[in-house]
C-alpha cells in the first residue's frame, strides 16, 4: 500500500503547472503560471490513497466549479503526505493540449516506432515482456487484429526468441 499520494513530474523546456521541490518534496503547487518559478510541470498521472474521496469531497470547488486537482494536490501538500517523482532520461511527456503539439505528439510516436520497430506503450508487449501474459495468450490477443500492423506486432513478438518472457512464459 503507498503511503504518500505521487505526482509524476519532468524537466521540459515548456511548463503547465510548476512545483518548486526540495528532497522530493513538493513546496508550492501553482496551476499554470504565468512566469514558472521552475522546470518542474505536473504530468498528470497522479496516484492517491483511499482518503482522496473524502480530501475531494472537503474541497471546495474553483471558479470553474470543479475540484481543481492542483488544490487537492495542496491539501495532501499541507499535511506532509505529498511526494513528486522526477522522470528521468528515456521517458518522455508528450503535451497534446493544442494542435501544434498533437501534430508533435503524433510524429515523434511515428519516428521512434519506425525507427527502432517498436510500439511504445504496448499493453500486450508489456504484459508477455513482465511475464503476466504468456505466449499463447499474447497469440489470443492478436488473432483478431492480424489484418492489422500492430496484430502482426503482436505475433512478431510471440515468435522474437529473444523476448525476455518468450525464454519462460512458453
Amino acid at each position: 500500500m503507498m503511503r504518500y499520494p505521487l505526482s509524476v513530474l519532468l524537466l521540459g523546456r515548456e511548463v503547465i503547472g510548476n512545483d518548486p521541490v526540495a528532497r522530493g518534496r513538493v513546496l508550492r503547487p501553482e496551476e499554470k503560471p504565468a512566469v514558472p518559478r521552475s522546470n518542474y510541470a505536473v504530468t498528470g498521472v497522479d496516484f492517491y490513497d483511499n482518503s482522496v474521496v473524502d480530501r475531494a469531497a472537503d474541497s471546495q470547488p474553483s471558479a470553474r466549479g470543479e475540484v481543481e486537482i492542483t488544490d487537492l494536490n495542496r491539501v495532501y501538500m499541507e499535511r506532509g503526505d505529498l511526494r513528486m517523482l522526477v522522470m528521468g532520461r528515456g521517458m518522455a511527456w508528450l503535451d497534446t493540449g493544442t494542435y501544434d503539439s498533437l501534430y508533435e505528439a503524433g510524429s515523434f510516436v511515428a519516428t521512434i516506432e519506425r525507427r527502432q520497430g517498436l510500439k511504445i506503450a504496448c499493453p500486450e508487449e508489456i504484459a508477455y515482456r513482465q511475464g503476466w501474459m504468456t505466449v499463447d495468450q499474447l497469440l489470443a490477443c492478436a488473432a483478431p487484429l492480424e489484418a492489422t500492423e500492430y496484430g502482426r506486432y503482436l505475433v512478431r513478438l510471440a515468435h522474437d526468441p529473444l523476448a525476455p518472457s518468450s525464454l519462460t512464459a512458453r
